[in-house]
C-alpha cells in the first residue's frame, strides 16, 4: 500500500524530516518510528526505536528489512510508548511486505 500524505501529522510525532535516500542513513538518537518505502512510496517496512532511530534504522537495513525500498523517513515521538503505538497502527494500516514473519 502506498504511503498516505498526512500520516506524518499524527499528534504522537514531535519531529520528522521527510523522505531521505536510503544510501546515507542519518537519524536522531531518540525514540520513534521509521518507514522504508519504494520509489513509488509503497510501504516496505515499519519499525520502532526505543533509544536511537539511527541505530535501529541501520540494524534493519543490515538485517534485510529494506528489501525493495529506496527511501526512508524517521519520526521522533513524544515517548517510546507512542512509538510502539504508532508503528503498530501503521503496520496494521499498510501491511508492509518486509514486516511479515
Amino acid at each position: 500500500m502506498k504511503w498516505q500524505l498526512g500520516d506524518e501529522l499524527d499528534n504522537r510525532i514531535k519531529q520528522y524530516d521527510g523522505w531521505l535516500d536510503l544510501i546515507d542513513i542519518e537519524a536522531p538518537d531518540e525514540q520513534g518510528v521509521f518507514v522504508f518505502v519504494s520509489d513509488g512510496l509503497d510501504v516496505r517496512y515499519v519499525g520502532s526505536a526505543k533509544e536511537s532511530l539511527d541505530k535501529e534504522i541501520n540494524a534493519a537495513v543490515n538485517n534485510g528489512k529494506s528489501g525493495g525500498a529506496s527511501m526512508y523517513s524517521w519520526y521522533v515521538t513524544l515517548s517510546y510508548k507512542d512509538a510502539e503505538s504508532l508503528s503498530g497502527s501503521w503496520i496494521e494500516k499498510y501491511r508492509p511486505a518486509n514486516c511479515k514473519g
